[in-house]
């Protein structure tokens, strides 16, 4: 593979482009927030709600968390496949297995692997702040600026490239 064909291939997989499309996302939840008549979510303040909606338990398995084994969680990843907004209903809590498992699905993916009683606990918590975000029409922008970031970043990457080739003769 030429050096070309090795660059276009990683361009795509641009790391500023899903760093791009993240922050998109979590704007996109605080406009959500808003519409909806919520406060924008704070994962400093407003996490410690979420936590006790799910008693201090991780929402798929139930078990008690520790600061050492929580972690926050989107019920709808945070990604451009799925268009989950950080936003009041799309984030829970998780303990580190669970999210390890869940890795990049939508949690009724997941769900087949969830017990009806913490099934039942998301959707009563999605139902609470009436997360419902449909992302078909929104997946258009968010591919087109994964795409456009990874071509800007991989043009001045190929330059600076250039550049150092130069300096090396």
């Amino acid at each position: 593979m030429s050096i070309e064909e090795e660059f276009e291939r990683v361009a795509h997989q641009s790391t500023a482009g899903n760093l791009a499309v993240r922050a998109l996302l979590r704007l996109a939840g605080k406009e959500y927030d808003i519409k909806r008549n919520l406060q924008p979510f704070n994962s400093k303040v407003d996490f410690v709600k979420v936590l006790q909606f799910f008693d201090g338990a991780c929402c798929y398995c139930g078990d008690s968390l520790e600061p050492k084994n929580r972690e926050k969680d989107h019920l709808i990843p945070m990604n451009m496949t799925e268009c989950g907004l950080h936003a009041w209903g799309n984030i829970v809590p998780s303990c580190r297995d669970c999210n390890r498992e869940k890795h990049g699905q939508p949690w009724r993916e997941y769900r087949t692997k969830i017990e009806k009683k913490y099934a039942k606990k998301i959707d009563a918590f999605c139902q609470e702040y009436q997360y419902d975000f449909d992302a078909a029409n929104f997946r258009q922008v968010v591919l087109a600026l994964h795409k456009d970031v990874g071509k800007e970043l991989s043009k001045r990457v190929w330059q600076s490239l250039q550049q150092v080739k130069e300096g090396m003769k």
